[in-house]
């Protein structure tokens, strides 16, 4: 249901962006734990307006890790090397997360995600 959602969201965000952008902002400064916002990071980087980056790094201040996370793998998806200064802050984040993996789930740490992601974006660049 929430891949559906999000795909849905993301064919109103083409055509209304201004509208979602704001919802997003209202979302993150809020700090709501819903499971949605794991998924708003997605639907920024599939419209990739320029404004999504600036975005989803709003999404990296949030207190759920799971949103965080999802942010993190958004903005690496994204490719905007611009994304580097968002996620230095995260880079010794100790908080756990799980990696989904294409055989099982493995336990890292945010931080290890930001710095993978990190050294992505500047092998791109």
């Amino acid at each position: 249901m929430r891949v559906e959602a999000a795909e849905a969201l993301v064919d109103l965000g083409f055509e209304r962006y201004a509208e979602l952008a704001r919802g997003v902002e209202r979302a993150a400064a809020k700090g709501t734990r819903t499971m949605a916002l794991q998924e708003l990071p997605w639907v920024l980087c599939e419209i990739a307006e320029p404004s999504a980056r600036p975005l989803i790094a709003r999404l990296l201040k949030h207190a759920d890790v799971e949103v965080v996370a999802s942010a993190v793998e958004a903005l690496a998806e994204l490719g905007d090397f611009a994304a580097i200064a968002d996620l230095q802050p995260l880079a010794n984040d100790q908080r756990p997360i799980e990696l989904d993996d294409a055989q099982d789930e493995e336990l890292a740490t945010l931080g290890d995600l930001v710095q993978e992601t990190i050294e992505a974006l500047e092998g791109e660049e």
